[in-house]
């Protein structure tokens, strides 16, 4: 036999659920920032796959003739870090941080 639920405990309990929201968000955002990916190197079968150069003021426009002074990971639109960190997510390498200052021949500029 389950016991009534009166509307006085379910708006109670709503509201504490609603108000742990925000140390619930937290918490998540600091264990995802914890997560620590190793960086792509260049010499990685993926870094190589996509022409990954850990320094975009080292690329060789030779070898890579669509590179254009300025581009870099951190203005890509594939990258996904934040504006101002070192070192962040691409959508075309998982698990495996890049460098903003990288490069590499899938980039895109951003809308």
């Amino acid at each position: 036999m389950s016991t009534p639920v009166d509307r006085r405990s379910l708006l109670k309990s709503a509201l504490l659920g609603i108000a742990a929201l925000p140390a619930a968000t937290a918490l998540l955002r600091s264990a995802r920032a914890d997560d620590e990916f190793p960086l792509l190197r260049e010499d990685d079968v993926a870094g190589k796959s996509i022409g990954y150069v850990a320094d975009a003021g080292k690329v060789d426009p030779k070898v890579y003739p669509t590179f254009r002074k300025g581009q870099d990971c951190s203005n890509c639109k594939l990258y996904t870090g934040d504006k101002g960190d070192p070192k962040g997510a691409c959508e075309l390498v998982l698990g495996q941080y890049v460098l903003a200052k990288a490069w590499c021949k899938a980039w895109e500029a951003r809308p």
